[in-house]
């Protein structure tokens, strides 16, 4: 496989999915959600770096199989948690390699949640320090100082953790944009105080960056209950209490009108981009909320057609670098 030099960084559309691998080796289930996704119109398909501290299937793997079996664009998310940067720089130069170039930088999150509490965490640096070394790359060095051939062209964002202290998580936005960082992807959101102060984040880094609104249809009180016990993820008691009398398809339906209502709050705040998390590989919520969304858009937005919702993030910071 010959070295293929990256393009300029391709725009995001309004709609990413994320598509987390499998926590065995069985890739079936996962090429079925893949096509299902690619079926109602997804482009850019994001992959998590073992979230929640739970192996799985490596996200390389996963990208090389999207891009080349689907064409669909990956974004591949790196955590500072698992490798050093020897390790990280040899598996970005290998993504580079597939024509990869869109990546979500993270610190990651705790052993102490996930496969093996007890197991030595790396953080060599934290996402910070990997946005720098990021914007070595497009400075044509690489992460130790050589010189490379040539600049590398690489597309890279950060997680919004809203935590409850918003300037915090503000500052640290704007401490990523110095680092290079285009776009946020915030945790799931279930409560609409969250969506102000995503809205109010928006409009801070105004056309530096696009912040895209995560969301993750619930399909069960139970697992409602999980994540809201999940650090940096925040589910109304009422919104548990209100899943409770349903089972099955019939969870899965009031779900799925829970996560319609909070795109309809947000798009009242005037957040159009979205960050759909599929749960347990059901890509057909996560479908079926792309039409929603894909409706509730204002028509000049649909305009662009299903890969391309809207003003893409990369067109409105070419014009904030134009003025």
């Amino acid at each position: 496989m010959h070295f293929v030099t990256p393009t300029r960084c391709t725009s995001l559309p309004d709609v990413v999915v994320e598509l987390d691998t499998p926590r065995a080796p069985d890739f079936t289930r996962y090429r079925k959600a893949a096509a299902r996704l690619r079926s109602t119109g997804v482009t850019h398909v994001t992959i998590a770096d073992n979230s929640l501290s739970h192996a799985r299937v490596s996200n390389v793997a996963a990208a090389f199989v999207l891009k080349n079996e689907f064409g669909l664009e990956p974004i591949v998310h790196l955590n500072c948690r698992d490798r050093n940067l020897l390790a990280q720089q040899s598996t970005v130069f290998g993504l580079i390699a597939l024509g990869i170039r869109h990546f979500l930088l993270i610190s990651g999150d705790a052993l102490a949640l996930g496969d093996n509490p007890s197991g030595k965490a790396v953080f060599e640096t934290d996402s910070l320090g990997l946005m720098e070394r990021f914007q070595r790359l497009e400075a044509g060095v690489d992460f130790f100082g050589r010189t490379l051939d040539e600049p590398l062209d690489v597309c890279y964002g950060g997680a919004i953790n809203l935590g409850r202290r918003s300037p915090a998580h503000l500052q640290r936005m704007q401490a990523k944009i110095a680092r290079g960082a285009r776009y946020f992807f915030s945790q799931p959101v279930f409560a609409e105080e969250d969506l102000l102060r995503l809205a109010e984040a928006q409009d801070k880094v105004g056309q530096t960056a696009a912040v895209y609104v995560g969301m993750m249809p619930l399909i069960s009180a139970a697992s409602a209950r999980f994540l809201s016990r999940v650090p940096g993820v925040f589910v109304p008691e009422r919104v548990i209490r209100s899943l409770e009398p349903f089972e099955g398809e019939a969870a899965i339906t009031a779900g799925l009108a829970y996560a319609e209502s909070l795109v309809q709050t947000a798009m009242a705040y005037g957040l159009r981009r979205f960050y759909l998390i599929t749960p347990f590989l059901r890509a057909s919520t996560t479908a079926h909320l792309v039409r929603r969304i894909r409706e509730a858009m204002p028509r000049t937005d649909r305009a662009h057609g299903p890969g391309r919702m809207g003003r893409s993030f990369d067109s409105d910071v070419k014009s904030a670098h134009m003025t």
